[in-house]
This record gives structure tokens, sequence and C-alpha cells, in this order.
């Protein structure tokens, strides 16, 4: 990382959206936050580059790295641009890492509403977060949410086809 940032100083030619992203994922994986806020802002100020998405997904990723997991939220919230995946995603992650399963509950509520074919894979991850720290009321509770949103649905099935027609159900 501080090769990359001692380059990028160094750098002649005004740098583009791409070389800032990768200067700030390189602070987030130092852990160089009060950098990457300097060169995030700094983005538009002096290098007249509007901030986009994955530029706000990498800050929220820095920010829950160096567990400062609010600070993302609020990012996260309060960002001009509609959040994606990506960003809730990072800060999934960092709840992850932190056991902070309050947040990460509130986290998988927007992933869902995002991403409402991929609810129970969210939920299932919630469900072995409370699982992991001993909170197995609340990991059953989740598991149940996983299990009505697939109450209802038909079986998967294949067709076969060997001298007469057979239906297979999985």
């Amino acid at each position: 990382a501080e090769e990359a940032l001692e380059l990028f100083n160094r750098m002649e030619e005004r740098p583009d959206g791409t070389t800032l992203l990768a200067v700030l994922s390189a602070c987030s994986h130092s852990g160089k936050v009060g950098d990457g806020r300097q060169y995030f802002e700094s983005m538009e100020r002096v290098y007249g580059i509007a901030p986009e998405i994955q530029h706000y997904g990498c800050m929220v990723d820095m920010l829950c790295r160096s567990r400062r997991l609010h600070e993302a939220l609020e990012l996260a919230e309060a960002m001009p641009l509609q959040s994606n995946e990506a960003v809730w995603g990072a800060l999934l992650s960092g709840c992850k890492r932190e056991d902070n399963l309050e947040l990460a509950a509130k986290v998988i509520d927007r992933l869902t509403e995002l991403q409402p074919d991929r609810a129970a894979g969210h939920l299932v991850l919630l469900s072995n977060m409370y699982a992991g720290v001993g909170q197995w009321e609340q990991a059953r509770i989740v598991r149940e949410r996983v299990a009505a949103l697939h109450a209802g649905k038909p079986a998967g099935g294949s067709w076969v086809n060997q001298n007469e027609t057979s239906m297979l159900v999985a």
C-alpha cells in the first residue's frame, strides 16, 4: 500500500476514477483510513472526478475493516447515488467480522430489498451468524423465515425419456 500511494503522489498525469479506486483500495487494505478519506474527499474538489458507486463501496469497506461500522452505515445511507448490493455486502462483511448481529439484520433487510431473489441466502447467513454466537432461538426464528420463503414452491424436476416418459422429482 505504501508503494502504491507513493507512486500515486509522484504521478505526473491527472488520475482518473480507476486510479483513484486503486488508491482507495490500497488505503482500505492497509488500514489508512485517514488517507483514504482525504483522497475520497479530494476526488471532486481537486481532480474534478465525481465518486462513483465503486468508490463509495470501497469507502464502506475501508470503514468496516477499521471497525467503524456505524460510519460505514451512515455513508451507505447518505451517498448521493443509489446504493447497490456491493455496498451493502461490504457492510455485511464488516458486521460478520465484528459479530454485530443487530446491524447485520438491518443490512440483510436492505439486501433483501435490493435482491429479493436472494433473500433466502441472506437469511441463512444471518441464521448462521446467530448460531455462531450461540443465539439459537434467533437462529431458529430466521430459519423459519427461510422456510416460509420456500413454502408453496414446487420441487425441482427433470423429464427423462427412456421408452416411456417419466418425471423425477427432486
